[in-house]
């Protein structure tokens, strides 16, 4: 065999070697390369997708749930503009009270200036309830924490909160409220909350679901 026949066989044999594995580094580059450019376009960035993008799209849809809870969370109950830390236990307290509200009885009577109110239940888990759920109450007025905002009424309440006069004692079996205020438009505040709470207690949750006016000023 002649010299020059020896060298294109050994050229050849390294062409054959060279060719496959150049074809996987460069599919490798292109691949990678595809991937993340043209994630919106199928194709060569489908293969990086799976792996890659589909860990992406898991994390982002997880980051969703929380961030989205926690706004909807809020807004349940009207309640974005006051967001704090005590809010969703004073909403989950609310509703249990909705939920028993079978339980419950309540007389509203309007004196000068606002009401004088007598809520009750012979359950004395549900009394308790009703204790704790005013003295929260109690707190949002006098620290300017407002609560269901969403309902005008509610938002006109607490934007007069500094003017109003908050006292109650616990009874035997639930809580007596007097709230009062010297400003006459205030007073006919409270009288018209005072209403809309004994319809919660009648209608349940269909009645928090509405808008609630706001009484004329005198």
């Amino acid at each position: 065999m002649s010299h020059r026949m020896m060298v294109l066989l050994v050229v050849g044999a390294a062409l054959l070697l060279a060719g496959p594995l150049s074809g996987q580094e460069g599919m490798g580059p292109r691949g990678k390369g595809k991937g993340p450019g043209g994630g919106g376009q199928g194709g060569g960035g489908q293969g990086a997708a799976v792996q890659g993008g589909a860990g992406r799209a898991g994390m982002g849809q997880g980051g969703m749930r929380q961030g989205g809870m926690g706004q909807r969370g809020m807004g349940q109950g009207g309640m974005g503009r006051g967001g704090d830390a005590a809010m969703q236990a004073d909403r989950d307290l609310f509703h249990e009270l909705l939920t028993h509200r079978a339980e419950i009885r309540r007389t509203v009577k309007p004196i000068d200036g606002g009401v004088e109110t007598l809520t009750e239940s012979d359950n004395p888990a549900v009394a308790a309830a009703i204790r704790k759920h005013v003295g929260s109450m109690k707190k949002r007025v006098e620290g300017g924490s407002p609560i269901h905002l969403r309902d005008p009424l509610f938002a006109e309440v607490f934007r007069h909160a500094e003017k109003i006069q908050f006292a109650y004692e616990k009874t035997k079996q639930g809580v007596r409220v007097v709230e009062t205020s010297d400003d006459p438009y205030v007073a006919k505040l409270i009288q018209a909350h005072a209403e809309v709470v004994s319809l919660f207690l009648k209608n349940g949750f269909d009645e928090v679901h509405k808008n609630h006016a706001v009484p004329a000023k005198p």
